[in-house]
């Protein structure tokens, strides 16, 4: 087997498991849960988060999907339930147009968590945020391939999920960065912070940049809102200025 194909069938493979996930119950528990290592009271952090997931959820189902659920009388706002459902129907129709179920087995296909394993630690293991970064690149270089199909759509929503993972999994599991943790203490004090701004950029890009590059000497977040950057010793930073923040990582 030549490397593209490997690279294919993993691709495949990922598109089936997310949408295995995605369409069972078990997205629900992932959905809804606040698995937390802080002192402080999470709810409306969980909440932010769930809410931003839902709005791309309803943002990545197809157009066609859409107009036949608006003609439905007193349709509202797509459930949470019925996005998920589509949304896995959608991955399985896109890997299915890329021949994958004749190249990944029906076994493969499935996500499975094991006895006595944790939903959040499956799903970070298979779908955290370098995944769905990954999955995205290869997706969109073969756009005229998939674009029937509206990879687009998928696309964005397996970025979102991933972020939704990996600041879930942040959020319930040390890191394994001693200058990342000493911030994220610090921010935490203040949980409202969180929910002011964009979370993922502290929660789940930030430990992404860790993990994914070496060179990173701090992160700047701005104080008003939950918003940051990673910097290295070549980044050219404003002004000090009361909206921003650099915490040495």
């Amino acid at each position: 087997m030549n490397q593209a194909a490997q690279v294919d069938n993993s691709i495949l493979t990922t598109l089936y498991r997310a949408a295995s996930l995605v369409g069972s119950p078990i997205f629900s528990r992932l959905f809804y849960g606040e698995d937390f290592r802080f002192d402080n009271d999470p709810s409306a952090l969980f909440a932010k988060l769930r809410d931003n997931l839902l709005f791309q959820m309803r943002q990545s189902i197809s157009s066609e999907f859409l107009r036949g659920w608006r003609t439905k009388p007193d349709a509202g706002e797509v459930p949470f339930e019925v996005a998920a459902k589509q949304l896995a129907t959608q991955m399985i129709r896109l890997a299915d147009y890329h021949d994958g179920q004749d190249l990944v087995a029906q076994k493969d296909q499935r996500f499975i968590v094991k006895q006595g394993a944790s939903i959040l630690e499956t799903s970070h293991q298979q779908f955290n945020i370098t995944v769905a970064y990954e999955t995205n690149v290869i997706l969109s270089q073969n756009e005229p391939a998939f674009c029937n199909n509206r990879s687009f759509y998928v696309r964005n929503f397996l970025s979102e999920l991933g972020k939704f993972i990996e600041s879930r999994h942040t959020l319930a599991y040390r890191t394994l960065f001693p200058g990342y943790e000493t911030m994220l203490k610090e921010l935490m004090k203040d949980i409202s912070y969180f929910t002011r701004g964009y979370p993922h950029d502290v929660l789940a890009h930030d430990v992404w940049t860790l993990r994914e590059q070496d060179d990173v000497t701090g992160i700047q977040t701005r104080t008003e809102y939950c918003s940051s950057l990673a910097v290295d010793k070549n980044s050219t930073l404003p002004p000090p200025s009361y909206d921003f923040r650099l915490y040495r990582v």
